[in-house]
C-alpha cells in the first residue's frame, strides 16, 4: 500500500479542584473535562470527568476514593489502518465510561509505617476496534466494530518489611470481553467464517489473575550493600486457532511467571 496522511490535532482539557474541611470529614472534589479534535475524521470529543475523596475522623487513617467519567482514545495510525493497507477515514475514537472506588489505609505494624491500596472498577467500552496478536505483531481491523467491558479489582500493600527499605506486593483480577458487529477475527483466522455476531469472547488482554512482589533486604553489618527480588505471575492470555470458528475454539497460553534477583552497592 502507499498511503499519506496530513492532519491536525487540537486537544486541552480544564480542571479544578475543592477542598473541603469538616470537624468529622476532610473532603475533596475534582471536576474537568478534555477536549479533542482531529482533522482526519473531522470527529471533535468531549470527555468530562469527576472525582471525590473523603478522609473521615476515623482512629483508622483510611481515605475513600470514588471516580466516573468518559474517555475516550483517539485511534492512531496502526488502529486506522486495515490488515489489506487501505486506509478508513471515517474510523472513531473509542469510549469508555469508567467507574472506580477505592481506598487508602495507612496502618502501622511491627513498628514501622505500611499502606494498603485497593480499587475496584467497571469500564463500559463502546467504538471498540479490534485486533490480534500474530507472534509479536499486532493486527488492528481498523473498524469500530466491537463493544465491550472490563471490571476487576486491584489491591497493594506497600510498606517497610524490612526497615529501612520499602517492599511491596500487588494482586490483580480482572475480565474483559467484547460483542463482535462483523467477522474480523473469523475473517482472519478462517477459510470459512462463521458468524460471531453477539458472541462474548474475551479480548487479547484477558489476563484473569497478576500477582506482583517486590522485596528489598540488606545486610545488617554492611547496610550499603542491597538484595532486590522481583517475582511475577499471571494467568495465561486467549489464543485463537488457525482456520477454526473464532468464539468456539478458545485455549489459553501456560501461566506467565518470572523471577528477577538483583544486588546494588551504594
Amino acid at each position: 500500500s502507499n498511503n499519506n496522511i496530513s492532519s491536525n490535532r487540537l486537544s486541552g482539557y480544564l480542571q479544578n479542584s475543592w477542598d473541603f474541611y469538616h470537624p468529622k470529614n476532610t473532603m475533596s472534589v475534582t471536576v474537568g473535562a478534555r477536549f479533542n479534535y482531529w482533522t482526519y475524521n473531522q470527529q471533535f470529543l468531549v470527555s468530562p470527568r469527576a472525582a471525590f475523596s473523603i478522609k473521615p475522623d476515623w482512629e483508622k487513617d483510611i481515605l475513600f476514593r470514588f471516580a466516573a467519567g468518559l474517555y475516550y482514545q483517539p485511534p492512531f495510525y496502526k488502529e486506522l489502518r486495515r490488515p489489506d493497507g487501505s486506509l478508513n477515514p471515517n474510523i472513531r475514537a473509542q469510549s469508555s465510561i469508567h467507574f472506580v472506588a477505592g481506598s487508602d489505609y495507612n496502618f502501622i505494624a511491627w513498628d514501622r509505617p505500611f499502606k494498603l491500596t485497593s480499587e475496584v472498577y467497571y469500564k463500559h467500552m463502546d467504538d471498540l476496534i479490534p485486533f490480534i496478536v500474530e507472534n509479536v505483531r499486532i493486527i488492528y481491523s481498523g473498524e469500530n466494530s466491537s463493544r465491550g467491558y472490563a471490571a476487576g479489582l486491584d489491591m497493594k500493600l506497600n510498606g517497610e518489611f524490612v526497615q529501612g527499605v520499602e517492599s511491596w506486593m500487588s494482586v490483580s483480577v480482572m475480565q474483559t470481553n467484547e460483542i463482535l458487529r462483523d467477522n474480523f477475527y473469523n475473517n482472519y483466522f478462517s477459510q470459512n467464517p462463521d458468524a460471531t455476531e453477539n458472541v462474548w469472547i474475551p479480548r487479547p488482554t484477558d489476563q484473569r489473575v497478576t500477582v506482583n512482589i517486590f522485596f528489598q533486604d540488606y545486610m545488617p553489618m554492611l547496610p550499603n550493600f542491597k538484595m532486590n527480588m522481583n517475582l511475577g505471575f499471571g494467568t495465561g492470555l486467549p489464543v485463537y486457532y488457525p482456520n477454526s470458528s473464532h468464539h468456539t475454539v478458545i485455549t489459553r497460553t501456560p501461566p506467565y511467571r518470572r523471577v528477577d534477583i538483583g544486588f546494588a552497592y551504594e
